[in-house]
């Protein structure tokens, strides 16, 4: 399996300036825009990718602006022309667009708290990844709501860069267990619809790090995969 990922289309459109020098999510008709070809493009390269490798492929969108744009927090070129908050019918449109496009296994990712988990769950995306260090008791509703309609939350457990210390893989394991345990789900979920990744992305990590990190996300997905109820 290979995967993917491209900006989504609400970070896209918060983080493109117009020729005006404004963001681009303040202007409707060119966020529907590049929604569009965003959705175009990712499915042309995911199509592509299958065919000349003979092997499924995961698109992820990486979404870090999606809460700050529902939460009218985006500056906007002056204090005089804020970025008005963005509807979350719009933002859903916008998200299902793009995971319609590309088909199957679509996943969002975001190392932002306070994401959407309502939007997301009405979504036609198939899984959410998230740096589980951002979870708080006002989260785990959505997120439980979102693993029983079928689907799979990825769980950023492993440190983005290297820490002091390195975990072992029972240590990474366990932390995913603490989340699921929260949630009230049976072990048997951390092999059916729970995935566990480094905490963000592993662009500020060594490759030495990057190695690790992998690596131990591995092996505690392996040990889920083979007896959840020995963790």
């Amino acid at each position: 399996m290979v995967k993917v990922q491209a900006p989504g289309p609400i970070t896209l459109s918060a983080g493109l300036e117009l020729a005006n020098g404004h963001r681009a999510i303040t202007d409707p008709g060119a966020v529907r825009d590049l929604a569009a070809s965003l959705a175009e493009g990712v499915a042309a390269h995911r199509a592509t990718l299958a065919r000349r490798l003979d092997t499924p492929v995961v698109v992820q969108f990486d979404e870090p602006s999606l809460p700050a744009a529902l939460g009218g927090r985006l500056t906007g070129v002056t204090a005089l022309t804020p970025v008005a908050p963005l509807d979350e019918a719009v933002a859903g449109a916008l998200l299902d667009t793009c995971a319609e496009a590309a088909g199957a296994d679509v996943m969002v990712h975001s190392c932002a708290p306070e994401l959407p988990w309502e939007l997301l769950r009405r979504s036609a995306i198939g899984a959410v990844s998230v740096d589980a260090g951002t979870l708080c008791a006002a989260d785990l509703d959505g997120v439980a709501a979102f693993v029983e309609t079928g689907r799979t939350v990825v769980l950023g457990v492993v440190p983005a860069v290297a820490p002091l210390r390195r975990p072992a893989a029972e240590e990474v394991a366990g932390q995913v267990v603490a989340v699921t345990d929260r949630l009230g789900f049976s072990r048997s979920a951390l092999r059916d619809r729970v995935g566990v990744s480094p905490a963000c992305g592993l662009a500020g990590a060594t490759p030495q790090w990057a190695r690790t990190a992998i690596g131990l996300a591995r092996k505690a997905a392996e040990a889920f995969a083979e007896d959840p109820d020995a963790i």
